[in-house]
């Protein structure tokens, strides 16, 4: 009886009625159908939209980098980044002496094949004839000149390609000792290499070296100044704080382990076809030369005629091609438009590197890249809204006018680029600028919405809680867009229906 009234009975006769009270609360919530919160919503009638949210950049419409197809000096450069230009402007032009006179041969042969039709046509005098015979002495002897200056010019290319960057390499990938030296120009015509195998010795050095390939001999290995190698005009020098292992060593003639040979290799590979070209051209001209000497002796014919016309022909042929070749030299702006960018100066050797950039102003267009979780959502015509980063005060209205069916891979991902086209002017539109995209895939206006999380699935059908005076009804209901912002269109349910979050 005493534990009747004791403290510990109390205490377990309360978590008992307050255990039960709660099962009969959740059973009433769960069974009887009455509301027992407040979390509920109406209803309402708004619009409703889907979207797909996506980063794209302005592009122009034209752009294009311009480079001489050709090696020469940048002699000129005539605009400036910023300055206008129209087709056919002249941005920049380099000099190439050799083609300049190529040109020049290739008119004064039209004009002499043009003054050898009028003394076709009007017959000889002994004027001409002497004339025409000069001309043959003329023409030789400027074939003999030309071949002088080409042969003096490949000796020089030559001795350059054979002499540029050599160095020793190690036949042992792994030998980290220091290379030695080599200077001086090479000065035979064999291409080929020298093999330097190292050995200790008593020499001041600790070293010598055995010389085999393109030079043989046995030499002490020199710290403190240069020695010969071979009598080609190379010298050897080591490094005075390296102890060289027993090793072999190459230099190879000429050096094609160097980047820069390609490049060296090409202009003396140029050079040999410039002096073939002109050799060419220069025995022509004796031909011509001596052809004309005949046609001064005789009376003109019809035969004689067409022989000058056929002349004439190929004369201005030639002097077309070397027009066209001369083009080459030159930068010409292909359209109207804007210089953004000026990549040379005068002086530079021309190579790759040395561009210039045209945009053509005011014609410039909007590219996204959407992921192909997204595809499937946007169309060509959707209405796009668009805030750029330089002005993201101000939305822009824009709509789908292209999607490619390519795909490109970024990262593993598929990404599909979209054209998006604005619907109105913007006067600091520049290339590269960066814009945030919003394509609104689908909409509607005046429907009957909720939020999603009022709208729950069970059993592959969609509920929500209708309140019907103390009652939470479970109701199935239709639903139609669902938006990007968490809202949901309800079909058969009227304005106003009070739903509970379940």
């Amino acid at each position: 009886m005493s534990f009747l009234f004791s403290r510990h009975f109390w205490i377990y006769t309360f978590l008992v009625l307050a255990l039960s009270a709660g099962g009969i609360f959740f059973y009433t919530s769960q069974f009887s159908g009455q509301i027992t919160f407040d979390d509920s919503i109406e209803v309402i009638n708004g619009n409703i939209e889907q979207t797909v949210t996506v980063s794209g950049k302005i592009e122009a419409n034209k752009i294009t980098r311009l480079g001489f197809p050709v090696t020469g000096t940048i002699q000129q450069v005539y605009k400036v980044a910023g300055e206008k230009v129209v087709e056919g402007d002249i941005i920049a032009s380099i000099t190439n002496e050799t083609q300049i006179a190529e040109y020049n041969s290739a008119l004064e042969r039209l004009r002499f094949f043009e003054q050898q039709k009028k003394a076709v046509v009007r017959g000889s005098i002994d004027e001409e004839r002497s004339v025409s015979k000069t001309n043959v002495q003329i023409a030789e002897a400027n074939l003999a000149k030309i071949e002088a200056e080409y042969e003096q010019a490949l000796q020089n290319a030559r001795k350059q390609l054979l002499s540029s960057n050599l160095q020793a390499y190690p036949e042992y990938k792994y030998n980290d000792d220091v290379p030695p030296t080599i200077s001086g120009n090479y000065l035979c015509e064999n291409e080929g290499t020298y093999t330097i195998s190292i050995f200790k010795s008593s020499a001041n050095s600790n070293n010598s070296y055995k010389l085999s390939g393109l030079a043989t001999g046995t030499f002490e290995s020199n710290i403190d100044t240069a020695q010969p190698l071979g009598d080609c005009g190379l010298y050897i020098q080591f490094d005075a704080d390296e102890f060289y292992r027993n090793s072999d060593w190459t230099v190879e003639i000429p050096n094609k382990r160097n980047p820069a040979y390609v490049s060296i290799k090409n202009d003396y590979d140029l050079l040999v076809t410039q002096r073939d070209n002109a050799i060419k051209l220069a025995k022509e001209d004796i031909v011509l030369a001596q052809n004309m000497e005949n046609l001064t002796g005789a009376s003109p014919t019809s035969e004689a005629i067409a022989q000058a016309d056929a002349n004439i022909a190929q004369a201005r042929a030639q002097l077309a091609l070397q027009e066209a070749r001369i083009a080459d030299f030159t930068i010409r702006s292909p359209f109207a438009g804007v210089v953004s960018a000026v990549d040379m100066k005068i002086g530079e050797p021309a190579g790759p590197q040395h561009t210039v950039t045209v945009v053509f102003e005011g014609e410039y267009e909007l590219k996204a890249k959407v992921p192909e979780i997204d595809i499937t959502k946007i169309s060509v015509g959707d209405s796009v809204k668009v805030n750029f980063d330089a002005n993201p005060e101000k939305q822009y209205e824009a709509k789908v006018t292209f999607i490619s069916p390519v795909s490109t891979s970024v990262a593993g991902v598929s990404y599909y680029d979209a054209q998006i086209q604005l619907l109105e002017d913007i006067p600091w539109m520049r290339e590269g600028l960066n814009a945030d995209i919003e394509v609104v895939s689908a909409s509607k206006s005046n429907a009957n919405i909720v939020p999603k999380r009022f709208v729950f699935i069970e059993d592959n059908k969609t509920y929500v809680l209708k309140k019907d005076g103390e009652q939470a009804i479970k109701t199935e209901v239709k639903t139609g867009l669902t938006s990007t912002d968490g809202m949901i269109e309800l079909l058969d349910l009227p304005i106003g229906t009070v739903i509970l979050l379940p």
